[in-house]
């Protein structure tokens, strides 16, 4: 096959142009001469060939016979241990083929819910897995196929090997094969084969979705069973044990278990509202022998109805929200006293509750997505929160810039024309030796960073190997110290660490002591996150730093773990006055930051006297009927929210009125905010005074969503991972409620909510579907309108909750053979034993074409036209005479080496003439001397002349460097004319063909 191609040869026909073009150029011929005419023309058709050939946009194909092989490795949690290592000795013994050709590749991707690259192409890669993808409990064929296909190299034919139990659960690798297919890359399949022939799925607990106070309800446990199968049921309902046979010792019940679907039901009485969260556990008996145990599980949750529910949250120990817990119960609401450790079950747990109230509850003593699903229980589920302050509530206990703060009425950042000592943090951040370890450096910093109000200072200190002039032996600030104000600078920063492996903290902590110590701070403190491999400060810094009072908190995260690793970070902290801790798990680090970056925003708070408390007259809201209140002994500084908030009470000061008493409707939900506390410590006053019952008691009541609507049902199903919500509607008469409007939403595990269409199927019957991509609970809120008599339509909401106990990836018992011919099928594939690793033969090249590599080549044809272009004008418009040139060109080169050769004979010549001359007149012998002295430029011919001027020209630079004294002049020698050589020359060539006479000497007559 040629190495040229076209890509568009169709501009190949341009090239006809050049036969009109060859024959207007013989029909225009004019005066020129023959060869100038072949000439021209020639060069004008290889100019219209060499354009048509650009136009065509060629390329020159370079073949390449080289194979990469990119090993896609399912490490999903479907696939058995062994089979997992198997699999990596097949692959290890097959890469090593003898039959592999010099400069073969190969690459590896493990594969799960996400796919992750081992190694890039490399011809001495190494066949391994070291990076499991983070969440094993999905597989998602798919993705490992079309990031395969992603990071082949385009220079080697290419081929891709998956290994697999062929049970994805995500997306569909059939699909990824048509991409694979358009690209002429065939996918090998190694299946890993096997059977689970007596496993035990608990595939459901089914439970209703609402239920009344009072009820009993039946709970469904459906179990299926490859094989008979005997062991025990046991049942939790909100975590405590529940006696299924109280016959029998314990609280299980013996069940046998037939082949095939197993129902077990249970009647359950329901005492007391708010959700109920049913678990169920089968255990095998140990001759059973079933292989997986995450699938013996299953779960439920029914929202049963009350008045008046109420989240009660506070710390656990300080019993600060004692005395108002006991005041709302008194006025008849169902509190619910939880410390927030006991804070579980996620969105389906919040959205049992009417209202969440906190009492001084700082960030930090919330799980990892806990800020999140509060906020959209808000915002969403149409739920009322009430945020109590304290002296770790508010700004001053990190809720700056969360999920929360956006739905409170007030900012919590303080006022900007406030005049104010603020803190200063210094976040130096060390290369982690864990998974993910950067990623989890830089999401720290960023909870530094929103735990901070806009008016204090922060930096950030990374090592950098290309650290500048502003470094201290590689470390630099990735953000310099200074205020934050809006953050998005500091927040970009850490978006863009490097985070390298420091070897020293020395310099780091100097660096940071410079930086805290130049700013005018009223705390100042220092984090490190690391895994203590860095040498340690000298004393000298750590002494500057007790000096000036900074605190460093140390923060050891996986690395070596040796003691005097551990040792070495708990001394920094115990010398400083911070604190160290030992992270194992890295989702708690953004908690611990979330803690110290609060150290600092300690000036937030206001508690240095006692403050009078003014009510603003007729402001409506929850508390319009209070015109004074008692006063406080302190508060967080915040100020109010431009728009739709309300703030009722104020405190009046020098600087301005400060918020106490706000609220706002926010989503579907309302918020208060109360900036004091409500214990001894702030809220003194408040506890003395007889409508504090009374006062809290309204505002949690206006915080509260609405009860339910007794004419609303709602229901969930899960089929796969689909997962179904239909709602039915009944009317006041019995009848169908059609055409409502509906708002629904689904809060997944990880508190983001997205939409949910719910569409009419039927007489009063609505139904809606989602994907179900994660376990845990996802509540389902549906908000709805009707028609009611007046302007206004009723407006309702309800709650469902659908659980998916556990993956799909653990309702697997058999490999799925059938998937991975197809996708080998439809590439070109082959299924390949994993029992024959010697005769797998990876690198085999079968059909597969050599790699093409295709590179432009039209610019050098455009660059040849161009050229061509300039030839056929110069030959086409210029005429040349090309003696003088060579004369000249003679005279340039060859003038300081030896005469021409016609200008010695024309000397020649001169000189016989001369001497003949002399012999005829004298009548006898002459000397040379007297020859040359009755020779004169008289006596000479007009060629003896051009003569004498051509020798000139080959000697005249050589005369004129001889000194007079050397060469004196004789009487009656001819002396070379004072004009230029080539006009002498062209003089002479003239005369020469003027005079021309017929002898054959071609001397002139007499």
């Amino acid at each position: 096959m040629s190495p040229i191609e076209f890509e568009r040869p169709e501009m190949l026909l341009t090239a006809l142009l050049v036969l009109p073009t060859a024959w207007m150029a013989v029909r225009a011929r004019g005066g020129q001469s023959t060869a100038r005419l072949v000439a021209a023309t020639a060069i004008r058709c290889v100019l219209l060939v060499a354009l048509a050939m650009a136009l065509a946009e060629p390329r020159h194909v370079h073949r390449r016979d080289e194979l990469t092989v990119t090993m896609v490795v399912d490490r999903s949690l479907s696939v058995p241990g062994r089979l997992q290592r198997e699999s990596l000795e097949f692959l290890r013994r097959a890469a090593e083929d003898p039959r592999r050709r010099t400069g073969d590749r190969t690459a590896v991707i493990a594969v799960a819910r996400e796919a992750e690259i081992n190694a890039l192409a490399s011809v001495v890669g190494d066949v391994d897995v070291t990076v499991d993808p983070a969440d094993r409990t999905a597989t998602n064929l798919a993705g490992g196929v079309r990031k395969a296909l992603a990071i082949m190299p385009d220079d080697t034919a290419n081929r891709i090997v998956v290994v697999s139990d062929g049970n994805e659960t995500m997306d569909s690798v059939l699909q990824a094969a048509e991409l694979a297919r358009a690209n002429g890359v065939p996918v090998d399949c190694v299946p890993l084969r096997y059977e689970a022939d007596r496993e035990v799925i608990f595939e459901e607990l089914i439970a209703p979705a609402r239920a009344r106070r009072g009820q009993s309800v039946r709970l469904r446990s459906v179990l299926s069973s490859r094989g008979p199968a005997t062991g025990t049921l046991r049942l939790r309902v909100n975590g405590v044990p529940l006696d299924l046979d109280p016959v029998s010792p314990g609280d299980g019940r013996r069940v046998v278990l037939e082949p095939g679907i197993n129902a077990l039901e249970q009647l359950v009485p329901l005492d007391r509202s708010g959700p109920y969260r049913f678990e169920g556990f089968f255990e095998p008996d140990p001759e059973v022998g079933d292989g997986i145990d995450r699938n013996n599980a299953s779960l439920a949750v029914t929202f049963v109805g009350g008045e008046g529910r109420v989240l009660f949250v506070d710390v656990t120990g300080r019993g600060e929200g004692r005395e108002l817990a006991a005041a709302l119960e008194a006025a008849g609401l169902e509190v619910d006293r939880r410390g927030p450790e006991d804070w579980v079950g996620g969105a389906g747990f919040l959205g049992s509750y009417d209202c969440v109230v906190t009492v001084n509850l700082p960030i930090h003593a919330l799980e990892p997505g806990q800020d999140r699903l509060l906020a959209a229980y808000v915002h969403e589920l149409g739920g009322g929160l009430v945020m109590v302050g304290g002296d770790q509530a508010f700004g001053a206990g990190g809720w700056i810039d969360s999920a929360t703060a956006e739905t409170l009425p007030l900012d919590l950042n303080p006022p900007q024309t406030r005049q104010m000592l603020a803190g200063a943090l210094a976040v130096i951040v060390h290369s982690c030796e864990m998974p993910q370890g950067n990623y989890w450096g830089q999401l720290v910093a960023e909870s530094a960073i929103n735990a901070l109000s806009r008016l204090d200072y922060c930096g950030i200190v990374e090592y950098q190997w290309n650290a500048g002039p502003a470094s201290l032996q590689g470390n630099g600030w990735a953000h310099p110290m200074q205020r934050l104000g809006d953050k998005k600078a500091a927040l970009a920063a850490t978006r863009q660490l490097q985070i390298g492996d420091m070897p020293s903290f020395d310099p780091s902590f100097r660096l940071a002591h410079q930086g805290l110590t130049s700013v005018p701070a009223a705390q100042r403190h220092t984090i490190v996150i690391s895994d203590g491999d860095p040498s340690p400060p000298l004393p000298g810094t750590l002494q500057s730093f007790v000096r000036d009072g900074i605190s460093c908190t140390t923060v050891m995260v996986g690395g070596h773990g040796t003691p005097l690793d551990l040792q070495k970070m708990r001394t920094i902290a115990e010398q400083t006055g911070g604190q160290f801790y030992k992270v194992d798990d890295p989702q708690q680090l953004p908690q611990i930051f979330f803690k110290e970056a609060t150290m600092i925003s300690r000036s937030l708070i206001q508690d240095d006297q006692r403050f009078a408390v003014a009510a603003r007259p007729g402001m409506p809201g929850p508390i319009a009927r209070f015109a004074a209140v008692p006063g406080i002994d302190g508060y967080v500084l915040t100020e109010p929210r431009p728009g739709l908030a309300q703030v009722p009470l104020v405190i009046p000061t020098q600087d301005g009125e400060d918020p106490l008493y706000a609220f706002w409707n926010h989503g579907l939900g309302r918020s208060v905010a109360y900036t004091s506390g409500v214990s001894g410590t702030w809220g003194g006053p408040w506890l003395d005074w007889n409508e504090f019952a009374a006062f809290w008691e309204q505002t949690v009541r206006w915080a509260m969503r609405p009860s339910d609507p007794a004419d609303i049902e709602l229901s969930t199903s899960l089929d796969g991972d689909l997962a179904t919500v239909e709602m039915e509607a009944t009317a006041a008469d019995a009848g169908p409620m059609n055409f409502l409007r509906t708002d629904a939403v689904v809060i997944g595990p990880d508190g983001r909510a997205r939409p949910l269409v719910m569409s009419q199927v039927g007489p009063g019957r609505y139904r809606g579907s989602f994907r179900v991509d994660a376990t845990g609970a996802y509540l389902v809120n549906v908000r709805h309108e009707r028609p009611a008599p007046g302007d206004r339509p009723v407006v309702g909401t309800t709650q469902a909750a659908v659980v998916a106990p556990f993956s799909r990836e653990f309702r697997l018992t058999a490999s799925n053979d059938a998937l991975l011919q197809a996708l080998a099928e439809r590439t070109g594939g082959r299924v390949i034993d994993p029992g024959s690793p010697e005769a797998a033969d990876l690198f085999e090249r079968g059909d597969l074409e050599p790699a093409r590599r295709p590179r432009p080549i039209w610019d050098l044809l455009a660059i040849i036209a161009a050229g061509l272009l300039f030839c056929d004008v110069a030959t086409r418009r210029l005429s040349l005479d090309l003696a003088p040139v060579l004369v000249r060109l003679r005279a340039i080169f060859g003038r300081e080496a030896t005469r021409s050769d016609a200008s010695i004979e024309a000397l020649r010549r001169a000189r016989g003439a001369a001497g003949a001359t002399g012999a005829v007149g004298g009548g006898g012998a002459v000397e040379p001397e007297q020859a040359a002295r009755r020779f004169t430029a008289a006596d000479a011919t007009e060629a003896q002349r051009a003569a004498m001027d051509l020798d000139a020209a080959a000697g005249g630079a050589a005369a004129r460097r001889t000194p007079a004294a050397d060469a004196p002049t004789r009487p009656g020698v001819l002396e070379p004319e004072a004009e230029d050589t080539t006009a002498r020359l062209l003089r002479a060539k003239r005369r020469a063909r003027t005079d021309e006479g017929p002898a054959s000497g071609g001397e002139d007559g007499p």
